[in-house]
């Protein structure tokens, strides 16, 4: 099975990770990917949605507005979801931790946009590129969500097993997205034709 992507830079003068990287970021393909895995995400959790684990990948690996575009949709269809089938209730607290988490999802994908070139030179530039930007983005994510508790109420669940259990699920979701995305660069690599030097 082919992975259909956009050609390599014809430039480029032989096939390499790098090469990958740039045509699978830039394929409709792994947008679409990161999109319906986000909107799987919801139906396997309930309150700790991966916007973070997400956001971390969309920044490194899309475009500034497919990024902002992904964790904004993930974080709609985890609402639709949560108001439709999961009965959330209909008040003001809800609404308003709604956009707590979308805030607290955009700034941790902001920060990744803001800081990091979204093609890597190597491998381990780009593995840890993710690892920083999932752990200052899990903090930002977090701090946020401290603000609402504040304003709103509701730090009762802000104590240390809770967050280690928000950070493992969103590291578990950036791991597994980080091997997907490799898989597609290796998918792309073994595919494509070979250019001549």
């Amino acid at each position: 099975m082919t992975i259909s992507v956009s050609k390599f830079p014809t430039n480029s003068r032989h096939l390499n990770w790098v090469n990958g990287q740039i045509t699978v970021n830039n394929s409709r393909i792994w947008f679409i990917t990161l999109l319906a895995l986000g909107s799987f995400s919801n139906v396997v959790f309930t309150c700790a949605l991966p916007l973070v684990g997400f956001g971390a990948i969309a920044s490194k690996t899309l475009p500034k507005s497919k990024a902002i575009t992904t964790i904004s949709l993930i974080w709609l269809v985890n609402q639709i979801i949560g108001f439709t089938m999961r009965d959330y209730p209909l008040d003001f607290s809800t609404f308003a931790w709604g956009i707590v988490i979308l805030l607290g999802g955009l700034l941790a994908t902001i920060f990744g946009l803001l800081q990091f070139e979204r093609q890597s030179k190597n491998f381990r530039q780009y593995l840890c590129a993710i690892v920083l930007i999932l752990v200052i983005g899990y903090i930002a994510y977090q701090a946020m969500i401290w603000l609402g508790g504040v304003v709103l109420g509701g730090l009762h669940g802000f104590n240390v097993p809770v967050l280690w259990q928000v950070f493992y699920i969103n590291a578990l979701w950036t791991v597994a997205l980080t091997l997907l995305h490799n898989l597609f660069i290796a998918q792309k690599l073994k595919f494509s034709p070979k250019s001549t030097k």
